[in-house]
């Protein structure tokens, strides 16, 4: 989850089903709840998470690279 996604987006989108289905307590209740869940959504989402993605990512290319190489001989 993304700065945006966390703090705006969230909070903002509890805000209008608060706001639907609670009136003004639950538009103030939405917003509490939108940027306490954002705010633990980046908390828990670490940069590890994003770095093993893009390891195993990058892990995938190398073997399919290796792969086209050893079956590309170019020609004779």
């Amino acid at each position: 989850m993304n700065w945006f996604d966390g703090m705006v987006s969230l909070p903002a989108l509890a805000v209008l089903y608060g706001l639907t289905f609670g009136g003004r307590l639950g538009a103030i209740a939405g917003f509490v709840g939108g940027v306490v869940a954002g705010s633990l959504g980046l908390y828990l989402t670490t940069h590890s998470t994003r770095l093993d993605q893009v390891a195993r990512r990058v892990e995938a290319l190398e073997r399919e690279l290796d792969t086209g190489e050893q079956g590309d001989e170019g020609p004779d």
